[in-house]
């Protein structure tokens, strides 16, 4: 197993976590090691702040926190979402149903969206006769999440928002607005990514439909590797010493979710805490980057052996256009056909190992015996001069 190197521009291979910087195109600091995420998380002096990056002091409490959240939960407790089960079964069934049989479905477009839409007007309790309006404030106001650059598009997006916050500023639940966004914007995009990461492992997919009792674990491991939030914005009410810098009052920092790594113990650890908690786990591996010899692969071996996940996903990096890891193997790259007609999976890298290789790794990980261990491990030195282009 290799670094992580790419961008946020393929949002399931976030950038490698680094120290402490400012970053003077964001005009923040960032921070993306798992320390410094962790403790920022947990800094009483670095506050949330609105799509605008400005702190809103009258929503919140002394120490920051959402002064509607304990409300909010309220509104929406195991209690309350057992009532709705029969509706949001109907729902689904409905929306399923409603599915054309003769052609290729856009399960986003056509399922996944209109779906969310339905839930987030049942949970707000919105007009039905509204329902095109909001989802078209709900669209612009997600357009803008994470942009830090596109000031029109920001503006936009504020300016549904106070739309929204308005319509559902009487409604049954609190915080109406980022509900509504959250169930008809947010959640269908992370059942896409969480869909898409299924279908780009089969053989974790089809272990997950034979053992369903692993879906909680593969969940929350969805939930990390193709979730929606990969960062957060904090803005300081006070100076802050984190991560061997120093944050200003009122400077800006971003926490780089997806990039918090964790050594090796660390996650060993974890795992055995959570497995005596009677918690699942999950893991993600990516093969091929620069650098990595036979010695990685063992030491994902061993991890995985050592930590025993419920349920694990590999994959093979690729490079994407406008990331440090395709500049990085730029000369190397190999275009099988027209861009037209390809995807950046479709890029082959001279000299890396062949897939047959990796499909190897991917045995090694899943052998159940030291003796099939040590028959795929011969198997992978032989195959190991082997070269995909």
């Amino acid at each position: 197993m290799s670094a992580d190197r790419s961008t946020l521009a393929d949002p399931m291979t976030p950038p490698r976590p680094e120290a402490a910087r400012f970053d003077l195109a964001q005009n923040a600091w960032v921070l993306s090691r798992y320390p410094d995420v962790w403790a920022a998380l947990r800094e009483p002096y670095l506050w949330p702040v609105s799509g605008k990056r400005e702190i809103q002091p009258e929503s919140r409490d002394a120490d920051g926190r959402l002064k509607q959240r304990a409300a909010m939960l309220e509104a929406l407790s195991a209690s309350r979402l057992e009532e709705w089960r029969p509706r949001l079964e109907a729902l689904t069934h409905s929306a399923l149903d409603r599915l054309p049989t003769d052609r290729a479905v856009d399960l986003f477009g056509e399922f996944t969206l209109p779906w969310g839409l339905a839930l987030a007007m049942l949970v707000t309790g919105a007009d039905a006769a509204d329902s095109r309006r909001l989802a078209d404030l709900g669209g612009r106001v997600f357009a803008a999440t994470g942009e830090s650059e596109d000031a029109a598009l920001r503006a936009d997006a504020a300016s549904a928002t106070a739309e929204l916050e308005r319509i559902f500023e009487t409604g049954p639940i609190p915080m109406g607005e980022p509900a509504f966004v959250a169930l008809s914007q947010t959640l269908p995009r992370l059942l896409a990514n969480a869909w898409l990461a299924l279908v780009r492992h089969p053989t974790e997919f089809a272990h997950l439909r034979a053992h369903p009792e692993l879906m909680p674990g593969a969940i929350e491991e969805l939930l990390r590797y193709a979730g929606i939030v990969r960062r957060v914005f904090r803005r300081a009410t006070a100076k802050v010493d984190l991560g061997g810098v120093r944050i200003a009052e009122g400077e800006l920092a971003v926490l780089m979710l997806a990039s918090a790594k964790l050594t090796v113990a660390q996650v060993r650890a974890a795992v055995g805490q959570l497995k005596q908690n009677g918690i699942r786990t999950g893991m993600f591996f990516m093969w091929g980057y620069e650098g990595e010899e036979l010695s990685d692969i063992e030491a994902t071996y061993e991890q995985v052996k050592a930590c025993q996940p419920d349920v694990f996903f590999t994959t093979i990096s690729y490079p994407i256009k406008g990331t440090p890891y395709y500049d990085e193997v730029a000369p190397k790259l190999v275009q099988l056909g027209p861009w037209q007609a390809t995807t950046d999976r479709d890029i082959k890298i001279r000299g890396r190992r062949s897939r047959r290789f990796y499909q190897l790794a991917d045995q090694l990980l899943r052998s159940e015996t030291p003796a099939e261990a040590a028959q795929v491990r011969q198997r992978l030195e032989d195959a190991y001069s082997e070269v995909e282009a």
